[in-house]
């Protein structure tokens, strides 16, 4: 499979690359280089052949739910890839890697250090972009249950910033969880380490400031499909 007969099999199946709203598309455009979203619903099974065999022995590993995320992210990569002018839009996707083979951490086919790409699901959507430095992104929807997590990531400093600020404590929590998660991404820790590592500073509705040893990360946090979607960059010193 190559960009056209992806484009064809989704466009065959009903989906779109990108059903975003305008506001959401305009301020991705803004920030990050480049973006795919799809829905995982739609994938057809034929998308298992545009992986290459190292992602195909991957994905042999996990259960049918998993897969399925696992096999969209691969597709938005190599989408993604096609679409920014990486790659060539004949060469074939099961040639393209996006799985690093040292730490698994995704892989933008050709960026060749000069882009940088980070991927999130969720049980619907797999949305990933790409930064021109390492980039951090977390897709999460905005629920109550996350609140009762709040003390897992976050000390009571934190916990009493968020409920200072103007954002209802459900949106609050939620933000500052995908920040960090998408810090740990961006800044290449483990999960646990990057809920004790950064740590919260200020909060608003669209904008979250962390201090982070001795630099203070901002993440931004869209709003989309009843879900908070926060995007954050390692600092130009990484």
């Amino acid at each position: 499979m190559n960009l056209l007969s992806l484009d064809q099999t989704i466009a065959a199946v009903g989906q779109s690359i990108a059903r975003l709203s305008p506001a959401f598309s305009s301020a991705l455009d803004r920030t990050v280089a480049g973006y795919i979203l799809l829905e995982q619903d739609y994938l057809p099974p034929s998308f298992q052949n545009a992986l290459t065999p190292f992602e195909q022995s991957l994905a042999k590993c996990f259960t049918e739910r998993r897969r399925r995320s696992f096999i969209a992210a691969r597709i938005c990569l190599k989408l993604l890839a096609y679409k920014m002018g990486l790659v060539s839009p004949a060469q074939l996707s099961g040639t393209l890697e996006t799985v690093s083979q040292t730490d698994r951490r995704p892989i933008l086919p050709g960026a060749d250090g000069l882009f940088f790409a980070s991927v999130s699901h969720d049980k619907r959507f797999t949305l990933v972009v790409a930064g021109t430095r390492p980039i951090g992104l977390d897709i999460e929807a905005i629920s109550p249950k996350i609140v009762k997590a709040g003390n897992y990531f976050m000390d009571m400093d934190e916990l009493a910033t968020a409920r200072s600020s103007s954002v209802v404590m459900t949106q609050a929590v939620a933000m500052v969880w995908t920040a960090k998660e998408a810090a740990a991404k961006a800044l290449n820790l483990h999960l646990i380490a990057a809920w004790r590592a950064v740590r919260l500073l200020k909060l608003s509705a669209n904008e979250s400031s962390y201090a982070y040893g001795g630099d203070t990360l901002t993440a931004l946090h869209l709003y989309e499909w009843d879900r908070v979607v926060s995007l954050i960059y390692a600092p130009r010193s990484n």
